[in-house]
């Protein structure tokens, strides 16, 4: 079930759907940043010269054939102005809570 479900996001990405179902099984749930996301989508395939496994072989490599078609748009992930903060904020308030439990033991 979770292969099937990942084949299918694969398919609705590699096809630019406009909505993509992440949300149908808990793999793809997991891999959205990775798949869908800034990151570069990358996958690994095993393939065996044994005749006992061709077809396992022809399924892996159309399985990485669709892979190969997401397009991702690449792009480092940049704190806002917000988030660092927010950041700070914990931080100060980090420090403010270990001294008063130093003063409290």
């Amino acid at each position: 079930m979770s292969l099937s479900a990942l084949g299918n996001v694969i398919s609705e990405l590699s096809s630019g759907a406009k909505f993509v179902s992440y949300r149908s099984h808990v793999l793809t749930k997991m891999m959205k940043d990775s798949l869908g996301g800034t990151a570069k989508t990358l996958m690994f395939v095993n393939a065996s010269p044994s005749i006992y496994n061709e077809m396992e072989t022809k399924n892996a490599l159309d399985y990485a054939t669709r892979v190969k078609k997401i397009k991702n748009n690449v792009s480092k992930n940049v704190e806002t102005k917000e988030v660092k903060l927010l950041k700070d904020a914990m931080g100060i308030l980090e420090n403010r809570y270990d001294t008063m439990k130093d003063i409290l033991v």
